[in-house]
């Protein structure tokens, strides 16, 4: 009998958990003791593939041969990714990212990964849920279900729920960003209404702070801005410096970026200036989100739950504080809730489907001790009891 895995399969990093022995969710670490796992994928001669921080940092190195931010691409029947004269679909590369994670969990807890909930953005229509389905099953995972990322990062926050409250969740990751409000009442999670956009996340934070170091580049060394972008191994390191410029000014004022011979100061207040329009964006969808939740009845919320890897960015609270002043505003396990989530779902999809009570080996997906730890720590009551999902 094997456990169940959440896999928040990410824009820019993805996450994997399980519900241990004692009825907690618990992320395992990949290969390099890391809670989560860069989704690059860089292709090598022969077929040979790396996948996380390794191929990560051969963008600065070979970045024509790195395929990164593919969940963007999730659905697209006409996309396809290049390299050494093979071409790869969306799903064959978030394959590839799958197998790694599932591997290196799979060797940190001695036992094979196959059953799986893998999460995905709320707005994703049928075409992008299908091809995150197929990606998983291409990794040689039984995809038990497809989860939306905001009510799986609730799931996770609702163990500790205990009164009835309206919940929006502000979700920006690296490459997509979800509103959502949902409903959280006798334990159970209700979707109110959501909305997005799958192609706004921190790696357009990234790029505004590309365009302001060639800007500044170009004007210190006379360089021609077009010349700068046609070097694309320039441009990867670039690409490397500048989210990392980003995480340092989330507990830093100012940062130093060194471009070719350049160095190049970035203050928290210029960062902030210059990605203002993005957060702006971010909050028409909120308004518009809100406006539609009035529309159904549901006229307002009681906190504000930050989900995603980019709310860590200090101009995300302080904006959200001044738009609603005196509501609750609280981290939701910004770069495990997801997957964790995801987990908890697995385990109560298992235990309540009747088509899942068994694998292929006729042993049942949840054994005893594993449904009376989680039921005694009531994560069962995060989502309300049976499902009613079957798998297909």
């Amino acid at each position: 009998m094997g456990k169940i895995f959440g896999i928040d399969l990410g824009t820019t990093y993805s996450c994997i958990a399980y519900v241990n022995d004692f009825g907690k969710p618990e992320v395992v670490p990949n290969s390099e003791a890391s809670p989560v796992t860069p989704s690059v994928v860089a292709f090598e001669e022969g077929d040979n593939t790396s996948v996380g921080e390794s191929a990560k940092q051969t963008l600065a190195t070979d970045p024509v041969n790195v395929c990164s931010v593919i969940k963007r691409q999730m659905g697209k029947r006409d996309y396809k990714f290049f390299a050494f004269d093979k071409e790869y679909t969306p799903e064959a590369i978030s394959a590839i990212i799958l197998r790694k994670i599932a591997q290196d969990a799979g060797e940190q807890l001695g036992e094979e990964v196959k059953n799986v909930v893998i999460t995905c953005p709320a707005y994703f229509g049928m075409e992008e849920r299908n091809a995150t389905k197929t990606a998983g099953e291409l990794a040689g995972l039984n995809v038990l279900d497809i989860l939306n990322e905001p009510t799986a990062a609730a799931i996770s926050y609702g163990l500790n729920v205990d009164q009835p409250q309206t919940v929006l969740v502000y979700d920006l990751g690296g490459g997509t960003f979800d509103i959502t409000m949902l409903r959280v009442e006798n334990g159970k999670i209700q979707m109110v209404v959501t909305g997005g956009n799958h192609e706004l996340g921190g790696k357009d934070w990234d790029n505004k702070i590309i365009d302001h170091v060639i800007s500044e580049y170009c004007a210190a060394s006379g360089e021609d801005s077009a010349s700068v972008r046609d070097d694309i191994d320039m441009m990867g390191e670039l690409e490397l410096s500048s989210e990392n410029a980003k995480k340092q000014l989330t507990q830093k004022e100012k940062t130093i970026i060194k471009f070719n011979s350049e160095r190049i100061e970035l203050t928290r207040e210029k960062f902030d200036e210059m990605t203002k329009a993005l957060l702006d964006t971010t909050m028409g969808f909120t308004k518009d989100i809100l406006e539609k939740a009035a529309a159904k009845g549901v006229k307002d919320f009681d906190k504000i739950l930050l989900v995603g890897g980019s709310t860590m960015m200090k101009q995300v609270k302080e904006r959200l504080e001044t738009e609603f002043p005196g509501k609750p505003i609280e981290y939701c396990d910004p770069n495990q809730s997801v997957a964790k989530g995801a987990a908890i779902y697995g385990i109560n999809l298992a235990t309540f489907s009747d088509a899942m009570k068994e694998d292929g080996s006729g042993e049942p997906l949840v054994d005893a001790e594993t449904k009376a730890a989680a039921e005694s720590n009531n994560i069962f009551g995060a989502i309300g009891g049976r499902s009613g999902k079957k798998s297909k």
